[in-house]
């Protein structure tokens, strides 16, 4: 029997190497395919759609990390025959950042690699205690953007609002929320919610995926199994 398909997109490191966790407790029921966002060119939510458009070529489900929360949210909305449900981890629909600090945020960030204690910063609101990643691993991957994608990406999450077009879509989602988030918050930035949606929430911080892999992977097992007996 053929295992469904996830297409797993990654956080705002954009690497696919923190995915293994869950990959390896996916692995026994369901069949997963990571993406690289593009180190390079254009990092809008539009562009990336177009990017990944090819990558969306048979009936599957898209789990969308922090960052990729809304490129889910789009790539759902523009292949509906083929995406059947929709995983969304610790992100948002609409930025979860004030209007104050947005275009403050985008200007600065240019310089996040460049900024001391980066370490620190990470073991304190990235990681809060977790085994997985080290924070010398997320400053590896992280030091692999250049100033312009890292402004570039952060441009694009704190002005996004694609709220209105996650609430019409048909397909059933899984948002998963940590309860110690300190990257986006811990409000809810999914103002407008499909009738199919379902919302759960894990004791942790941000990186949930990587610190409750077996966790998350049972949540969404269950959601798929779910999914596909209502469309059987």
């Amino acid at each position: 029997m053929t295992k469904p398909l996830l297409h797993l997109f990654p956080g705002f490191d954009g690497s696919s190497r923190f995915f293994g966790w869950l990959e390896e407790a996916l692995a026994p029921e369901i069949d997963t395919r990571s993406h690289i966002i593009p180190r390079t060119g254009p990092q809008d939510y539009d562009f990336l759609v177009k990017y990944f458009a090819d990558e969306i070529d048979a009936p599957c489900y898209l789990l969308g990390e922090s960052f990729s929360g809304p490129l889910t949210i789009l790539l759902a909305e523009a292949f509906p025959e083929k995406v059947r449900g929709l995983v969304l981890s610790t992100t948002f629909a609409k930025t979860p950042f004030p209007p104050i600090i947005r275009d403050m945020m985008a200007m600065g960030a240019a310089w996040r690699n460049h900024m001391p204690f980066q370490k620190e910063f990470s073991k304190l609101f990235i990681l809060q205690g977790a085994d997985n990643p080290s924070a010398e691993e997320i400053e590896e991957v992280m030091g692999l953007l250049s100033p312009e994608i890292v402004q570039a990406r952060t441009k694009a999450c704190v002005h996004v609002d694609v709220s209105d077009r996650f609430a019409a879509l048909s397909q059933p989602s899984l948002i998963i929320n940590a309860r110690h988030d300190r990257v986006i918050g811990t409000g809810d930035y999914f103002p407008r919610k499909p009738a199919n949606s379902k919302v759960v929430e894990f004791d942790c911080a941000h990186l949930l995926l990587q610190a409750m892999p077996k966790e998350a992977a049972n949540e969404i097992g269950k959601f798929i199994k779910q999914t596909k007996s209502k469309s059987s």
